[in-house]
């Protein structure tokens, strides 16, 4: 071997030593960052504070494209695996705080064109626990109201029909039927795309 070559060889050994260690430290972090969302989303309510933490922890990984990551409950968990964004759709809804509502309103929009379903279907559950929060967010933007019709489709979908889709929309939450001369034209929206996408 030529001098040269020995010369390239340790330039290439001495890389590899310097970025192996460094990709293992990523590694570990970004497991680290997985347990600790996945344990915020085992908890049945979520303070402020332990949201701030989990919402720091999603934006890491959504800057990092990591939002289909898929991660297990346990090492022993024979079900499928949760992505990223469905744990964080649940530290939503378990959040005490409606502020949850504005962060994933605000991923939506970021996130405007994806063809991702557990974006919509994430989205609906927070309406059914704060109605009237979520339909004072989402105003007349058409994009959210697709979305949240999307999400209530797809989450009801084996029980909907055109006839009962009225009634299964208002049993969310009783307090959407006396929010609705509030919000007549964003329901009377909802309903009705609904009962046009249940006939195609």
């Amino acid at each position: 071997m030529s001098n040269l070559a020995k010369f390239f060889m340790k330039k290439i050994l001495a890389i590899c030593l310097i970025f192996i260690p460094a990709f293992n430290l990523f590694a570990q972090n970004s497991n680290r960052q997985l347990d600790q969302l996945l344990s915020y989303s085992k908890k049945k309510q979520i303070d402020l504070t332990q949201f701030s933490s989990a919402l720091k922890i999603f934006r890491s990984l959504e800057a990092r494209h990591e939002l289909d990551v898929s991660v297990r409950r346990s090492r022993d968990d024979d079900e499928s695996p949760e992505t990223v964004l469905r744990i964080f759709g649940k530290i939503c809804l378990h959040s005490n705080s409606p502020i949850a509502v504005d962060e994933f309103i605000k991923f939506i929009k970021r996130q405007k064109g994806s063809a991702d379903e557990q974006i919509p279907m994430s989205f609906e559950p927070l309406f059914a626990k704060w109605p009237d929060y979520v339909l004072t967010r989402i105003a007349n933007h058409e994009d959210l109201l697709k979305q949240l019709e999307w999400g209530f489709v797809n989450n009801h979908f084996h029980d909907l029909t055109t006839k009962n889709c009225g009634a299964i929309f208002y049993s969310l939450n009783p307090k959407i039927r006396y929010l609705y001369p509030k919000y007549k034209k964003q329901i009377d929206y909802l309903l009705s795309t609904v009962a046009g996408d249940l006939k195609s």
